[in-house]
């Protein structure tokens, strides 16, 4: 059991901890507690003539020194308090039901048995947004799953040393989550708050520029953990380093919509993500518009060596035979989701050679085989990159629109990348492709592909 390890193993079903959430009960949850040294605790107590009552606490650790400011707001009918304690203490006051602390002793009613679930570093839901990871969460219901409601209903909660509400609710607000309204909100159904934190690993930093992104990230154990970024388009990974950053390159460019995943073996420790419609990106993700350098964007194309979307030629094509090899390995990329091919580079000692000739001339030669052995013809756009005194050329073919792009448009043939490679389509990768394609197309399925299957 990764996760929450030896200390709560007897605890939780494994089939429940693949999904990163299930059920617990309340001793097994004050079990837990007591394991840890030092826990955050929030309280707001009301004092009744019949005596005094927890109406809510939120327990957040382990904790660290300074990283919780100890506060008081007393009104009289009610005490907000905010304290770092032992967590066996706090284990105590559950199994007992009452909370103890200096002259205050408050009675504590919650349920027996809570949901749990597993949350990211500055998660939706906490608010403000905690900066570890949780390995558990679960909140308590008030006994008898009613909300817990104050009994006491001051027209104004006034204190020395303490802001002035209106409310109870409004106090509540303020207090656990740091949002200052005029207004009641809706009064929160838990009695009781657990925060279990996971300092092993979390991402602190997402720096993307516009040919990679640093991923900053610290913890007790993160040295040599896993950092991916998926896209809908493609997938990359790398390994934290000692100082606690990974850099991945991303030869195609910034994605629009992303998921970075930190993680060690089977067990994902932190993620972020970014999509055009709903959750954007977190305040830690920064986006830098910089000017690249184009040694640097060829460093980053170079990355990963030839692949899917990367492939790399000594020379331009010089003749029929070599234009049609670099025309379907075009068609491919096209078919596909992209790519790059380098022009320049030793494909063997993975080292710049650089092509002969004055960039112009050259762009106009590619642009011109392009547009008389493809069809159709697709989009590309065609860079240099100067390194010192060796010119590379980039020819980058985008995603294409129509449904197949082949060579030869009097005897069409068609290509797709597999393993790094360009191999003919089969006529079930045709198929396929016509299949994904004709859903954002209106065009014919078939319109187009004359030879297709000669």
């Amino acid at each position: 059991m990764s996760f929450l390890g030896d200390t709560i193993e007897y605890m939780f079903d494994r089939s429940a901890m693949v999904r990163d959430q299930g059920q617990l009960s309340l001793v097994e949850v004050a079990t837990l507690i007591n394991t840890l040294e030092s826990v955050a605790v929030r309280l707001a107590v009301e004092r009744t003539a019949d005596g005094s009552r927890v109406l809510r606490m939120e327990v957040t650790g382990p904790v660290e020194v300074g990283d919780f400011d100890a506060t008081t707001w007393d009104y009289g009918p009610f005490v907000f308090l905010s304290f770092v304690t032992a967590g066996d203490a706090v284990c105590a006051w559950i199994n007992d039901h009452s909370v103890g602390i200096n002259d205050l002793s408050a009675a504590l009613a919650v349920g027996e048995q809570a949901s749990w679930e597993r949350l990211p570093s500055r998660a939706d839901r906490d608010r403000p947004a905690l900066s570890w990871p949780q390995v558990l969460q679960a909140r308590f219901s008030p006994a008898g799953g009613m909300t817990q409601q104050p009994t006491s209903r001051p027209r104004l909660l006034v204190a020395p040393g303490a802001p002035t509400f209106p409310s109870y609710e409004v106090a509540s607000e303020a207090f656990f989550h740091g949002l200052h309204s005029l207004s009641s909100p809706q009064a929160y159904g838990d009695a009781l708050s657990i925060r279990i934190l996971d300092r092993r690993a979390r991402l602190t930093r997402l720096l993307f520029s516009s040919i990679g992104v640093d991923v900053h990230t610290d913890g007790s154990d993160v040295a040599g953990c896993r950092v991916e970024l998926t896209s809908g388009t493609d997938h990359h990974e790398a390994t934290v380093g000692a100082e606690g950053v990974a850099h991945l390159a991303l030869p195609g460019g910034r994605p629009d919509e992303w998921w970075v995943v930190l993680s060690r073996g089977t067990d994902w420790l932190d993620y972020r993500y970014n999509t055009l419609y709903g959750r954007g990106p977190t305040p830690d993700v920064e986006i830098v518009a910089d000017a690249v350098e184009p040694a640097d964007e060829l460093a980053a194309l170079m990355s990963g060596g030839e692949g899917l979307t990367t492939e790399f030629k000594r020379q331009l094509p010089d003749n029929r035979d070599s234009r049609r090899k670099v025309a379907r390995t075009v068609a491919a990329f096209a078919n596909g989701i992209g790519g790059v091919i380098l022009f320049g580079v030793d494909r063997d000692e993975f080292t710049l050679v650089g092509v002969d000739g004055q960039f112009p001339a050259l762009r106009d030669q590619l642009n011109t085989f392009v547009t008389e052995l493809l069809i159709p013809r697709p989009d590309v756009d065609i860079q240099p990159y100067q390194v010192e005194d060796k010119l590379v050329i980039g020819l980058h073919v985008k995603q294409g629109e129509n449904l197949l792009y082949g060579i030869e448009p009097a005897d069409p043939h068609y290509y797709i990348r597999r393993s790094g490679s360009t191999v003919p389509a089969r006529p079930e990768d045709v198929a396929s492709l016509i299949a994904s394609r004709s859903l954002s197309t209106s065009a014919s399925p078939w319109q187009g592909l004359p030879g297709l299957f000669q």
